[in-house]
């Protein structure tokens, strides 16, 4: 995997890693945000019911008090208002003292396919979930200081699952949009700023191939890509001036500042294979000077 990136273009490099790096940054994000909001909604839930069990316990003291089998039914009818909850019931202790011996006052029908039982247990407002979609609630009924009775709910927490599948969906499609638009901008980008890239490198290649010193790359922004612009540019200057002062010294001698024998030779050579190529006659004259040795 390293080497098949290392081998990829730049702009590939580039768009590849952007919309990675956005996809997993959005991922995370998304994961950490899901299971949040999945903890803080249980707990709200949990608190919600907490508050209903003990309201209505209190609301339902006189009716256990007073075993008032008609007022407690209607307790628990107004309770089934809450489209989440499941099962309810209300129960009287038949001694005061002991819990075990209770009576169920009123209670609401059992849902279809489920039985809940209606028991204490030995803990005061306890609202709790068993399994992940089920809350089960229960609180004492208190008069005269003394426990009379119970409540005991239980609710249906499957929209809390439906919610945070919801946002898993929708954060995963945000990420998908996300990551395509960051692919998007970033190939924009990145052409903008690879495009002088590509264009030195094609007067490098022109350059290498052709040994042609006179190109010049275009200078289109004034960044860091300029700047090797201009610093190319230089170099290239600088190799052709080095190059024809090479030139210089290679066919013509210093002393006379007049063509050399290597100049001859390859300008003879030329001549040759042009009069060869196009049938055409080449002559050459020797001018012979006398003494010329003294001279030079």
């Amino acid at each position: 995997m390293k080497y098949s990136f290392n081998n990829l273009g730049l702009q590939r490099k580039v768009v590849v890693s952007a919309a990675l790096l956005l996809t997993i940054s959005l991922a995370v994000t998304s994961t950490v945000f899901s299971f949040v909001d999945r903890h803080n909604s249980r707990l709200e839930f949990k608190e919600k019911y907490s508050t209903l069990t003990s309201l209505l316990s209190k609301r339902s003291a006189a009716a256990i008090a007073f075993d008032d089998e008609g007022h407690a039914k209607q307790n628990i009818d107004a309770l089934l208002i809450d489209k989440n909850i499941l099962y309810a019931c209300l129960y009287r202790f038949t001694e005061f003292a002991d819990p075990t011996l209770s009576k169920i006052v009123a209670q609401s029908p059992q849902p279809k396919g489920q039985t809940f039982e209606c028991n204490i247990q030995h803990k005061v407002g306890i609202v709790d979930f068993e399994g992940p979609n089920i809350l089960r609630g229960h609180n004492y009924i208190i008069h005269n200081n003394q426990n009379r009775g119970a409540l005991v709910i239980y609710a249906n927490g499957t929209e809390l699952n439906q919610r945070f599948w919801s946002i898993i969906f929708t954060m995963t499609s945000i990420g998908i949009a996300g990551a395509l638009v960051a692919y998007l901008l970033s190939f924009r980008l990145l052409q903008s700023i690879s495009a002088p890239i590509l264009e030195l490198k094609d007067v490098v290649n022109d350059v290498k191939n052709n040994r042609d010193f006179t190109k010049r790359a275009v200078k289109h922004n004034k960044d860091e890509v300029g700047e090797l612009v201009d610093g190319f540019n230089q170099m290239l200057s600088q190799i052709e001036t080095d190059q024809g002062l090479l030139e210089e010294m290679a066919y013509v001698d210093t002393l006379t500042d007049l063509p050399n024998r290597r100049m001859f030779k390859e300008q003879l050579a030329r001549s040759f294979a042009h009069s060869q190529a196009y049938h055409s006659k080449v002559g050459v004259i020797f001018i012979d000077l006398d003494n010329f040795k003294w001279v030079n």
